[in-house]
């Protein structure tokens, strides 16, 4: 697993009404303690999200419904699993939330319709929302065949190369 990412399994409290689960509670991670902003996010079926990197904040995801590969990528210097790739599947049968921290380039692609929650330790800025085209063969990413549907942002994003110089150094977590 890439240094600084975390999953934190969810355990839903079943009665004859459904479930309830905690999606986050803030003594479940040292570093996610201020979420001042959070979104709902619905994605179509083969939807891409991505690729995404913060240099600032850390982002808090929780996929609510549906399935997806989350894909992400260490860009910071100096860190013990830099350029790692891993690839998470996620499904709302299994709740987990996962923790990316600045740095890690981050993506979704949608197995089916679904919806997930994302908290980040700082408000919106679009200085910290940087992205590479999903498809450059040089940041070395697999995506499941068949017709993505991307922005057009996603469409036209640079190639990883321009954003390297932007990322931000590694630093031990506690």
């Amino acid at each position: 697993m890439i240094d600084g990412v975390k999953i934190i399994d969810l355990q839903p409290h079943p009665d004859t009404r459904g479930t309830y689960t905690e999606l986050y509670h803030d003594n479940w991670e040292p570093t996610t303690r201020t979420l001042p902003q959070w979104s709902v996010v619905h994605s179509k079926k083969g939807s891409i999200r991505g690729m995404r990197i913060h240099p600032v904040h850390a982002d808090y995801n929780c996929l609510c419904r549906g399935s997806a590969l989350y894909v992400l990528k260490d860009l910071r210097p100096n860190s013990p699993t830099l350029n790692q790739v891993d690839y998470l599947e996620l499904s709302a049968d299994k709740l987990q939330s996962i923790i990316t921290p600045p740095g890690v380039a981050h993506g979704f692609y949608f197995h089916t319709d679904s919806i997930f929650v994302v908290g980040i330790t700082h408000p919106y800025d679009p200085a910290d929302e940087l992205g590479f085209y999903y498809l450059d063969p040089a940041a070395g990413l697999t995506w499941p065949a068949g017709e993505h549907i991307v922005s057009d942002r996603d469409a036209v994003s640079p190639p990883l190369q321009e954003l390297l110089p932007l990322m931000p150094t590694w630093t031990p977590t506690v």
